[in-house]
């Protein structure tokens, strides 16, 4: 499975294809980590993002941990008025519809 074709060019508007990064995103990290450990994800595309409610308890249970948190994120700097990461705004999406549950984020290692 292609994670970055999957998540990063259908979700985030900060990917940048012709861009060599290392780094990824928390969200995406933790979305690798739960295929990794067997968790069936269904990357369907979507325009929406998670609900007010979702987004609080993604922001503390995942940002924190992001690489990109505590200089270079832009939804956090401007406190929720920029547009989260992809790997955010599908793990959001996967909560809202109960495929996965807050704790499958906040217990990944």
């Amino acid at each position: 499975m292609d994670l970055v074709k999957n998540l990063c060019v259908n979700f985030c508007s900060y990917y940048k294809p012709l861009k060599k990064e290392e780094l990824a995103c928390g969200g995406f990290v933790v979305v690798k980590r739960l295929i990794d450990m067997g968790k069936k994800i269904p990357f369907e595309k979507s325009d929406r993002r998670p609900s007010p409610c979702i987004e609080e308890k993604l922001s503390t249970a995942l940002c924190p941990t992001c690489p990109f948190y505590e200089s270079d994120c832009d939804y956090i700097l401007q406190e929720g008025d920029a547009r989260p990461c992809g790997g955010f705004i599908f793990l959001g999406l996967l909560l809202d519809s109960g495929i996965i549950c807050i704790d499958d984020v906040r217990n990944i290692e």
